[in-house]
């Protein structure tokens, strides 16, 4: 393999938020309201942990900003702690997050990890937010 083809966890970070941010940019469903949240949720796993975070976004997840902003969140973590085959056992009938689950019932370092990856990949995705939408959502 060429040095010119690994590719470091910053870069496939960055690559991950960047088609995301798009996503909500393409998809025009309250790109400002994305942006606020995106801003919001490192302070708000800090001071309120990430599984109440989850549980809070999945309480609004009729609203698009919020749903978006679970669906990135958790689909990055579950790739990146490698839970793809025990995240696809469970069942979201109830509409339940997949990675809450995970985190409900695994260990503690588990969710020490889950934590530190969401917060690092919060930085990308608030990077490009901040970047590819303009604006703010008026509160």
């Amino acid at each position: 393999m060429s040095t010119s083809s690994i590719r470091t966890l910053e870069q496939n970070r960055a690559e991950q938020a960047w088609n995301d941010v798009q996503k909500v940019v393409n998809d025009n469903r309250d790109p400002k309201a994305y942006k606020s949240l995106v801003k919001s949720a490192p302070a708000f796993i800090l001071t309120n942990g990430l599984l109440q975070t989850l549980a809070f976004y999945q309480s609004k997840r009729n609203s698009n900003a919020h749903k978006y902003l679970l669906d990135h969140l958790s689909g990055w973590v579950l790739k990146q702690l490698q839970l793809g085959p025990e995240a696809n056992a469970l069942s979201t009938t109830s509409g339940d997050n997949k990675l809450a689950q995970l985190l409900r019932s695994g260990n503690s370092s588990r969710l020490r990890l889950a934590t530190q990856e969401s917060l690092a990949y919060l930085q990308w995705l608030r990077r490009f937010a901040d970047a590819q939408i303009e604006g703010e959502e008026q509160k």
